[in-house]
Parts: C-alpha cells; structure tokens; sequence
C-alpha cells in the first residue's frame, strides 16, 4: 500500500496467502472493503484498518473459492450488489444475502457443463454477459444458455485464451487476447480484426486494455501502446523511450485521471503521464554496414557497399552485415527480410530475423536480386523496405548455349541407338518365322494328347504358352508371363519354384510338377508341367531356353481326392462305424468304434456283433432280430468293453443289399451317450435340489411335504413347518455382491443343517428363505428348542472372505394340522406368522396366531372395498380449524383431514386404511381426490368470506414421489380455480429423505407456485436436521405425542422448546398440532408458539 501524502508504502500479507501466491485484481467492495482476487482464492481488506480477512469470514459462510486461481473480479452494472469472479476452474457469482459464492454452469456444446477457464467478463447494455477464456468466447443469455463466439476470432492455427474485453462503442469489443495480441470484434456483424497486423506492432500478449478521455492504453510484454482516439495514431514506448524496464506485469495498472497511469514492472512501479508520452528518436531505420563475399580462394568485403553490386562467379555464400541508426540502442535487432531474383513470378514472403544482424545467403544462381529488409521504427514495422540490388554472374560452362549443345549431342546418340535396335529385331523376326514352323508340326503330334506347349527364355524371363483348347474362341491366343505371373495356389508356389530353381543351377535335368491353378471361374484346378532345357550356353553352361509341355488334370486329381476323402471321413468321424458281412462278422472298423468299445482292429475283426452287447432279459442281441421289421433299426443300447464295464450308445443297423435283393453286408453306426446319461441324472438332480447350497428345492419340498401330511394322516403324527427368512441379507447381497451374498447362503445352510436330524426336512424355499419340515412334532418344547438353536446358530457372526457379518433370521410356525390341513394354507400360514416375527423386530420366532390371520384378513377386505369407495362416494372431508391466538384467537387456515365412512361398517380408522391403501398403490388417487375436493371447498370459502385463510391438505409420500406431481398439482388447481396461495401441503420429514434430487425440485417448484409446505409431524421421524437448511419448506408442525405431557414433563418441554426456538432461528412458523387442555395451551404459549390446532378449540368440523 502506498500513502501518497506521506510518501510511504506499507506490506499487506492477508492471513492465509503463500509466499508464492500472487493479487491478480484489487476492486472496491463497497465503501469500507477492498476485494482481492488472488492465486488462493478471495480476500476481504478494511480500508480504514487496513486488516485483511478470508471473504468467507465477511460473508458468515465457508467457501472462499479456496485453491482456485481468481483471475479478475467484476462487479455486474445490472445486478445490483452482485459480483463476478473468473477463475480457473470456472464462472462463480455472489450478492447480498448469499453465504458463499455459487458457481454459474457454462454449457458447451453438450447436455454437461464443462470445466473452463475464464478470465474475463463484461455485461453489455442489452444484458448479455459476455465471457473471455482459455480457449473460450462469447455470452450467457437472459436464460443461462451459452453461445460460443470462438470460430470467429480463431482461424486453427493454435490455442488461443482471451484476457481482456474492453467495450470501445456500443458495437464494438476490444479483446487482450494471447497468442493473438489486440483483436477488433464487431458485435454485430461478427467480424474480427488483428489489430497487431494492421498496426504492424509485436504485442502477442494482452497485460491490460485501459480507456482514457483522448486514448486507449494498451500493455504488452515489453512495451506500453498509446492508441490516439482522435487521429487513430498509434505510439509504441519502450525502454528506451524511458520506461523504468524493459518488461511489464500482467495486469498490474491503476489509472488516475488527476495524476496518470501507474504501471508495475519486475523492477518497481511507474508513474506514467499518459499526454506527455514521446519516443526518444522519432526516425530509426536500417542500413547495410558490410557485404562479404565468400570464394572458394578467399573473402572479399565491402563496408558501406554500394548499390547494384557485382558478384563474381564461383561465390559460396554472401553475408550481409546490418546495422541500425540508433547508435545509443545495443539490444539486439528484430528483422524482417526477403530476397527476389529478377524474372520471378512468384512473390517472395518476409522472414523473421531475430536477435541477429548478420544474414547469411548460399546456393544463388545467376541473375539480378534485391534485398528488401523491414525494421522497426519505435516499435512499429516500417511500411518502405531498405532495399539493396546486386547482380550475380556464371562461368561460361554454366551458360545456356552450352547446356543446350549437350543436350543436342544426347539425343543424336539416342536416335543411333533406337536404329540399330530396329536392325535387330528385324533379324528376330526371321529366326521367329522358323521356330513358328516347327511347333506347328509338333503341335499336330500332340493334339492327341489333350496337351498345350509352353517356351521360357532367359533373355526375356518370360512364359509364352498355347491356348488353343480355350472355349471362347477370341482366347486361343498365347498367353505371355513371367514366373511370378502363374495363377499358382500359395501352398503349392514354393515347389513349383524350388523344382525350377533345382533345373536352372544343373541338379535337375528336367522340369516335372503337379500344382493347382486359379481358373477363369475363379475355381482352383489341377496341371502338369513336364519341359526340359533346350537351349544351353556352351561356354557357361546357363540354360537359355526350356519347353515342354502342361495338361489340365482337374477330373483326374478330384476322382483321387474324393476316394481320399471317402477313407479319411471313415476312419475319423466321431460316431463309431462297423461293417459286416451276412453272417454279422465284422470286417472293418473305424478309429471312433475302436475307442469306444476298446479293442484294436486286430480285436475286432472277425468278431461276431452279437458279442459286443450287453444281452438283457426281453432284449434281442442279433442283427437278424433287430430287423425283423425292415432294413434298418435305431435305438439304446449297451456295449462291453474289453475294460472297464458297459458302455452306453446309441446305435443305428442298416442292411446293404447286392443286385439280386439279398444282403452282402450290415453296417452298424453308433455313438457313446455316457455323458448324455450322466447329464439326464445331473438335471434330473437340478429339478430336485438348490444348485448353490445342496439342499432340496421347493418342488422337492412340496412332493415331501405332501407324502408326509399323506403318511401323517394314516399314523396320527403331528407336523411343525418352520419358515425363516434372514434379516438383512439384501444388504450384505447390495453392498458386498452376489459372491459374498452367495457364500454367506451357503454358511447359513449349513448352520440350520446341524440344527436338525435327518428325519427332518431342510428345503431352500427362494431367495433367502428357509422352510425346515420336523416329523412327529407333537411336543412345543422340542420345537422350542430347535427354533432356539436356529436363531443362536444364524446370531453367531459369519466370517467371510476376511470380513465379518452379522445378521438374524426371523422365524414363523405353524403346527399341522393344528393351523392347517392343506400343505398350501400351511406354508403360509408358517409365513404370515414369520412376518408377524419381523413386526416384533427380527431375530425372534413367532407361532402362527388366528387373531393375525383374522387382522390380514380384514386388511385384505379394506383393500378390496377400498377400490370402491371412491365411486360409492365414501370418502368424505373434515376440516380443523388453525387458530392465531396473538391476534384475538382469529381463525388463519384449515387442515383438511380424510375419512372414509363405511357403507356396512361406518367410520373406518384412518391410520388403518391409510396404511392398506399405501400397501396396494391406492393412496395416490386417493390423495387426488382429496386435493381436489378441498379446492372446490376452498373455493367456495373464497368467494363466501371477506377473511382469506390457508387451507392444508396432507401429501402422502408415494404421491409426493411421483414424477408427475407438480402436474397433477397445476392441472387441479387449473379445474378449480383456486389460488395457489390460499393452499398448503403438510408433508412428514421422512418423505424428504427418500430421493433427495426429486423432493428438492418438487419443493422448488411448489415455491414458484406459491404454496407453502409444512413439515407435519416434526420430530417424531428418524431423518437429520440438514434437509431444513437444503428445503425449501416454510412451517414446522409440533406433533401432539409432545404435547400430552408437556404440563408434568420436562422432557416434552425441553422437546417443545428446542423445535420453537429452531424453527425461529430458521425463520420458519410454527403450529402446535393436538392441543387439547389449557395447561397444554399455557405451555406452547410461553414458549412462543402462538398458532394452535386441537379439540380445545374445535374438533374436525364437517360441511355439507
């Protein structure tokens, strides 16, 4: 801090902030606080004290953007009290009456919002607010929705951050961009200018944009832009020109209209009059100091060289010495440079030279050049060039004359060439007329054949082959082809290739193969190739010509194949195959009949057929028999082997029959079904027991229980069926998988197991149910007893996997045929009185009790006549009035409370059929009916009275879950006509905890509506406190369990006390619900709750 009157400047480190941490902005809070945006989050500073806190500790809240980077602050013209903070991380927003910053999504080009980084904001006057980032541009609209302006400022040539938006007109931005400098931005019509290219200045980096009365001030890396708005002139100041250094800081500015523009830099801070700026030479340019040329025997050099210089032939390299004007400047020059030969259509582009003064040229051909080079002028580009002009000369071997009398003399040598060539073929031609003669006649001799001739010759490497026996007549050409041209199959290639390979170098003296062919129907096809060389070098004993002659031997190749193929499926299909004759001894067997049967083809041949079967009583063992009803039978039988016992197959006889109708032969097929008849005894085994835990399943179950009550009923036996149900497995199963839920299943059977003997039956009826079955169940104390083990055995902790679990079973009875006859009514029976074991609270067992039955029973008539009475018209409504007692016991609102008055029973208790209508799904037409019955009336009270009060309707927690509630809400309210206002729900605390995201929107857009909501029952449910401060709920029911006592006990006091003073502190009212007597009345009063509903002021009241 810098006191300007006493010339003093002062170190203020905030509480929290790192040595290494960075103040990127500094902005007036309000009339007493500076805001600090910093690399650590945000910071409060007393103006007068000059005390810096955290702003979390200003705001009474706990988040003070804390490990983000703040970029800049921004307090918003259209908002009032509200601020901007940019950061790494994203756009967060604060204002008066918020705890903690809130962070505003930016969704880009997707459903999700994305992490950015921003680092400028501005607020436009049509009210879009306008955001600059990394790799980010463009503004959030009135409804939050993003519209990216980037493919407008970026043309793909890399990243690019925008830094600074500065509002130069009501159309127009200024943007501090990176790697791009100062960009113009039409709002308008899109359009973007580089003004560092129009400028022609090196400002790649924006450090701040600043609007004064006559100029724009823009900071860059190494120099400060002064930007008249008037003439549009613009003035680059540097170092040089007497700035305290030769780098400037990002963002570190403050402009004062009185004094000027303070600028920080790594060496200290300046005070700038922005009026006064002036360079120090207002005319800098460039000029050539020295040119040296180098030869191959030396180094000419010019100083100060004159223009249109002459280079000698023979120069290596040119080296061109630059020099500036400022004699006083030895910082290292920034060049431009380009070089253009006379005569050359394309335009040369400018290169950047920089930190250099020398430039150095090779490789230049003959001719007339120019040198253009751009310097800078007080940091701006020069618009003129310096230019210098040289001519470089050749050696005479290098002229154009000569490299064209060379080319002349080229091509006389070729035409030469190309003569003598024809003379030659000429001669061929000749020789080729014989050759042609002569295979002719050899073609005759082989016509017979069915054969083609083929000729290979070494000069040319090439294949020419007849092809008369082609079918289309257009084909019978020859064919010509190299070696590697043969349509050869890829298997046979390398021994067609080693067998021509073993006759060129001598070991063969003939060439002989067989190989398959790719045919013109893309089919594969057999040929023989049978040549011998015919032609050899005397002197070096290479073969200069081979012939011979090839043949297609596809029929004859496929007629061997196919009897291959016949012998290869017969000796290895996997079903065993033996053959006969007349007398069934056998004659030929295949490997798969060897393995079954276990003897080797020795074995078997000459072995009668009847001596391989198993002969059973009543089976026929003779082919003869088996055929008595035509000539071929299938069916099972079994085998012996030669070791190892019976062999189960599957057999098929068949009789082959000569010419003359009788049998030759019998062929025998079979195949070994021993795995098939071990799998038929594994399903038989599924269908009957629980494949994770051994025990029998239900069907099992079910045919033992039935044959045990059949066998009860004869011997006067007494039966007990147990039912057990584990409490808590579907969480072990949720939370740790179905592995570990699986084994600790299994642990458990295992467990009830041991529990019993075996004349008892334990069954897996599903899930993680258990039903045990106990014969001769005529004594309660055994069953006790074993009921007593069951609950110690599952009590005891289950160790799994290294983990330790601990769960309880609940346990029903029931007693045959004390409870039941039936096996059905008796399972569930034992089930019904499990369940009354959980509603005892788990880990218990439980006998069968006809008063539940009777209970469940009459539970299951509410719901049928339920369904009903709606359309009976019922249901009818009560209405307790809600009583203000500071304002004269003035009557403020009414609960509408349901009730259902049976056609045969009369009034049904409501916490009965409430519970029966959740339990069957009929709660939320229900709750419908009542909402919209308490509206009619609502509205009639409306229209009726002068004094408006609120009318409350109880939401149950299904329908308040449902995803159309709010719907259901408006759509009532629209057929009604009643005023949202005059309405409120009342919905118990339980209800907000199941679901959360879905209770908090259905909350919100109850608020827009402009009901009010109430907690009913406050205190009484198992839910935390934390969802009053997340809700958005407006009263806070006091149940009337708290108000019974609440004369004599201090504890319901205490309770009272605690729920008024809370519901105080949380802003939120407070009804006292159930107050019957005065004492209770003296209570709540004193205690500051002064809304009252209960009999002492009027029980639920009915209008008809």
């Amino acid at each position: 801090m810098i006191d300007k009157l006493a010339h003093t400047s002062s170190l203020l480190f905030p509480q929290g902030l790192e040595v290494n941490d960075s103040i990127y902005s500094v902005e007036s809070l309000d009339a007493a606080h500076l805001l600090l945006g910093t690399t650590h989050g945000l910071f409060v500073v007393n103006k007068a004290t000059f005390t810096a806190q955290r702003f979390a500790h200003w705001t009474h809240g706990d988040n003070s953007l804390e490990h983000k980077i703040v970029y800049a602050t921004y307090n918003d013209p259209l908002i009032q009290g509200r601020w901007w903070f940019m950061t790494s991380t994203g756009l967060y927003f604060w204002e008066p009456g918020l705890f903690n910053p809130q962070h505003m999504p930016v969704f880009i080009g997707g459903l999700n919002p994305r992490v950015v980084d921003i680092r400028s904001v501005l607020r436009d006057e049509s009210g879009k607010l306008w955001l600059g980032g990394s790799e980010l541009f463009g503004y959030l609209d009135h409804a939050g929705g993003f519209h990216s302006k980037l493919d407008n400022l970026s043309d793909g040539s890399g990243e690019m951050a925008i830094n600074y938006i500065e509002r130069v007109d009501s159309d127009t931005f200024w943007l501090g961009t990176s790697p791009k400098g100062l960009i113009e931005y039409s709002r308008d019509t899109g359009e973007a200018r580089e003004l560092n290219k129009q400028w022609k200045i090196d400002c790649t980096y924006v450090y701040f944009i600043q609007d004064t009365a006559e100029h724009r001030l823009i900071g860059c890396p190494k120099s400060l832009l002064r930007y008249a708005k008037s003439t549009g002139d613009i003035m680059v100041v540097g170092h040089d020109d007497g700035l305290l250094g030769d780098e400037l800081n990002d963002g570190a500015f403050f402009y004062d209209p009185r004094e000027g523009l303070y600028v920080g830099t790594p060496d200290g801070a300046m005070l700038l009059d922005v009026d006064r700026l002036s360079n120090r030479i207002q005319r800098d340019g460039v000029f050539l100091e020295a040119v040296s040329v180098y030869y191959d025997d030396g180094v000419q050099t010019d100083l100060i060289p004159q223009d249109e210089k002459i280079i000698k032939p023979g120069a290596r390299m040119i080296s061109f010495q630059i020099t500036s004007l400022d004699y006083l400047d030895d910082t290292p020059m920034t060049l431009q440079y380009r070089l253009r030969r006379e005569g050359e259509m394309t335009q040369a582009k400018y290169l950047l030279l920089d930190g250099q003064s020398q430039l150095n040229i090779t490789g230049l051909q003959s001719g007339q050049y120019a040198l253009d080079i751009l310097s800078q002028q007080n940091g701006i580009w020069s618009a003129k060039p310096y230019r210098f002009s040289f001519f470089v000369k050749q050696y005479w071997w290098q002229m154009t004359w000569v490299k064209s009398l060379l080319l002349f003399t080229l091509l006389c040598i070729c035409v030469g060439i190309i003569l003598y060539r024809q003379r030659q073929v000429k001669a061929f031609k000749r020789i080729n007329t014989a050759l042609v003669e002569s295979e002719e006649r050899l073609r005759q001799s082989l016509k017979g054949s069915n054969s083609e001739l083929w000729e290979w010759r070494q000069d040319s490497q090439m294949f020419s082959l007849e092809n008369q026996w082609a079918e289309k007549e257009d084909d019978r050409g020859n064919i010509i082809l190299r070696l590697e041209g043969f349509p050869i199959h890829r298997e046979d290639r390398d021994q067609v290739l080693n067998a021509w390979e073993s006759m060129l170098k001598g070991s063969s003296d003939r060439f002989d193969v067989e190989y398959r062919h790719r045919r013109e129907d893309k089919s594969w096809g057999w040929t023989r190739v049978s040549g011998r060389p015919v032609e050899v070098n005397a002197e070096s004993g290479r073969i200069l010509r081979v012939a011979g002659i090839y043949s297609d031997i596809t029929l004859q190749r496929q007629l061997e194949d196919d009897v291959k193929l016949l012998a290869q499926a017969f000796g290895n299909t996997s079903e065993g195959v033996l053959i006969m004759d007349a007398a069934e001894r056998i004659k030929v067997s295949n490997k798969a009949a060897q393995t079954i049967v276990g003897a080797s083809d020795k074995q078997l041949n000459g072995k009668f057929f009847s001596e391989l079967i198993l002969v059973k009583e009543g089976r026929a063992d003779e082919i003869v028999h088996l055929l008595q009803q035509g000539v071929s039978w299938t069916g099972e039988r079994e085998f012996l082997r030669e070791q190892g016992g019976p062999c189960p197959v599957w057999l098929n006889v068949s009789a082959m029959l000569g010419s003359k109708g009788n049998i030759t032969h019998y062929v025998a097929v079979f195949s070994d079904i021993t795995e098939r008849k071990r799998t038929e005894a594994d399903l038989r085994r599924l269908a009957n027991y629980d494949v994770l835990t051994g025990l029998p399943n239900r069907s099992l179950f079910s045919t033992r229980l039935a044959q045990s009550i059949h066998s009860a009923e004869h011997s006067g036996e007494k039966l007990a069926l147990i039912f057990l149900d584990l409490d808590r497995f579907k969480h072990v199963n949720d939370s740790y998988g179905h592995s570990m839920g699986d084994a600790l299943l299994v642990e458990a059977a295992n467990r009830l197991q041991s529990c019993i003997t075996e004349e008892h039956t334990l069954c897996r009826f599903g899930g993680d149910e258990f039903v045990i079955l106990l014969r001769d169940a005529s004594n309660l104390d055994t069953i006790n007893h074993i009921c007593a083990q069951l609950l110690e055995q599952i009590k005891t902790p289950f160790e799994l996997y290294g983990r330790e679990f601990f769960i309880s079973t609940s346990i029903g009875v029931s007693l045959w045929p004390d409870d039941a006859r039936q096996a059905e009514v008796l399972i569930k029976n034992a089930d019904q009185a499990m369940y009354h074991a959980k509603e005892e609270g788990r880990g218990n067992f439980q006998y069968f009790s006809s008063e539940r039955n009777l209970e469940a029973l009459y539970h299951l008539r509410l719901e049928a006549e339920l369904r009903k009475a709606i359309e009976r018209d019922e249901f009818e409504l009560h209405y307790q009035p809600q009583v203000d007692i500071l304002k004269g016991d003035k009557l403020i609102g009414m609960e509408a409370l349901l009730r259902w008055r049976h056609h045969e029973d009369g009034l049904v208790r409501t916490d009965i059929f409430i519970k029966v209508a959740e339990s069957c799904g009929l709660i939320v037409d229900i709750d419908r009916w009542v909402l919209r019955q308490a509206c009619l009336q609502g509205v009639i009270w409306s229209q009726s009275y002068d004094e408006i009060f609120k009318l409350s309707v109880n939401i149950s927690a299904v329908h308040f879950r449902q995803a159309d509630f709010i719907e259901g809400v408006k759509k009532i309210l629209a057929e009604t006509g009643l005023d949202p206002h005059l309405l409120g729900f009342e919905i118990t605390e339980g209800v907000l905890m199941k679901e959360l995201d879905t209770a908090k929107e259905h909350l919100r857009e109850l608020r827009v509506l402009g009901i009010e909501v109430a907690i009913d029952d406050f205190g009484t449910g198992y839910s935390s406190l934390a969802y009053l401060r997340h809700f958005d709920v407006d009263t806070l029911k006091i149940d009337r369990s708290f108000l019974v006592d609440i004369a004599t006990n201090e504890a319901d006091q205490a309770i009272a006390s605690s729920i008024i003073e809370l519901a105080r502190n949380l802003k939120l009212n407070v009804v006292a619900e159930g107050v019957e007597t005065k004492e209770q009345l003296e209570q709540i009063f004193s205690r500051g709750c002064y809304v009252i509903q209960g009999y002492y002021f009027s029980k639920p009241l009915i209008f008809r």
